[in-house]
């Protein structure tokens, strides 16, 4: 998934890149920094906390892109996508927006979020992330429970309200997308 997301972003196909970046997003970032909460952004429910650590990971990717650490970037690239899988980021957003029609393409990525007034006072009370690990019943509030890396999963199979046949998977994945973008685009390669 990194991988596409890279590509996707306008790196290319070089493959010793990919290879790298696909590296620190998936074995490195899942299996090494496996119960790292600040590289998954896990069991978070402070808003100031959540937003510094994001921030970070942003920040670190743009700056290990730029000179040329792609298997640090590609961890806290993963860090980013997490964020918006794992986390009720997109929840919040439909809720804010409510049943007004908008486009999946215009959810604004966190950066971009925490800079809408009304938005940001609910991320400030509301915002949380998934607690890792998960307890074996899979509650709602489990790093799983909160998965919109699917569109099989129970909260990636959420409509969202104002836009006609996207889900939340749909949402979370088109934001991560852009998130992504934004840092490569950034990072002075």
């Amino acid at each position: 998934l990194a991988k596409s997301y890279v590509k996707k972003a306008g790196l290319g196909t070089n493959i010793s890149t990919l290879a790298k970046l696909a590296w620190g997003t998936g074995p490195k970032a899942d299996i090494i920094h496996a119960f790292k909460s600040n590289i998954h952004l896990d069991s978070y429910n402070n808003f100031n906390d959540i937003y510094n650590d994001y921030t970070n990971a942003v920040n670190s990717a743009k700056t290990n892109l730029a000179e040329g650490k792609h298997i640090a970037a590609g961890e806290s690239i993963h860090t980013v996508g997490d964020f918006y899988s794992h986390s009720n980021y997109i929840s919040l957003y439909n809720d804010y927006m409510g049943d007004n029609k908008f486009n999946i393409d215009d959810i604004p990525t966190f950066e971009e979020g925490v800079n809408i007034p009304g938005f940001r006072e609910m991320l400030e009370n509301k915002l949380k992330t998934g607690i890792y690990p998960d307890d074996k019943n899979n509650k709602e509030n489990s790093h799983k429970g909160m998965n919109l890396d699917s569109n099989k999963s129970k909260e990636g199979q959420v409509e969202m309200r104002g836009v006609r046949g996207a889900t939340q998977h749909d949402a979370a994945k088109k934001t991560a997308q852009k998130a992504i973008d934004k840092i490569i685009n950034d990072s002075n390669l």
